[in-house]
């Protein structure tokens, strides 16, 4: 079974062919070979994001990559490989900042999360005793300590 690459290494993949391509056709001389570097590889990665973007209509999940890869194809079909390249780099950079956006924000919840309160101390009867946040009853007295986050929701 093939693995699936991960944006950024698609990214990774399409700048690595641009660099190629440019020293086929700029250093050595070889613009007929750096053209069918650019479309072939221009081809594949617009029928792999093109799969991608139907699963994503199928789910409800609606983008830009449609306009993306019909400019990708269109670039193509008339000859401008360089066109078509560097929307490639546009369209795969968007998609890898956007998971490393993604990645970031589930981080920072996580953490915010992992520093939310797991005790409140209940007054009950007058003794102040700890209980764990979901075994808090609902008009429970709680006190919150200097320097404290608040455990759960409340009013004064």
């Amino acid at each position: 079974m093939v693995k699936k690459l991960s944006n950024k290494q698609k990214l990774w993949l399409i700048i690595i062919i641009a660099a190629v391509a440019v020293i086929l056709q700029y250093a050595c001389g070889y613009p007929l070979f750096a053209q069918i570097l650019v479309t072939v590889v221009g081809a594949i990665v617009a029928l792999s994001m093109f799969i991608g973007m139907v699963k994503s209509i199928r789910t409800g999940d609606y983008g830009v990559d449609l306009l993306a890869i019909l400019a990708v194809v269109a670039t193509l079909a008339v000859g401008e490989y360089w066109a078509a390249m560097v929307i490639l780099v546009m369209l795969t950079g968007g998609d890898a900042l956007e998971d490393y956006a993604a990645r970031k924000a589930n981080t920072e919840l996580k953490s915010l999360l992992d520093n939310t309160p797991q005790i409140a101390h209940v007054v009950t009867d007058g003794t102040t005793n700890d209980l764990a946040v979901k075994d808090v009853q609902v008009g429970a007295e709680v006190i919150v300590k200097p320097g404290e986050i608040v455990p759960l929701d409340a009013e004064k």
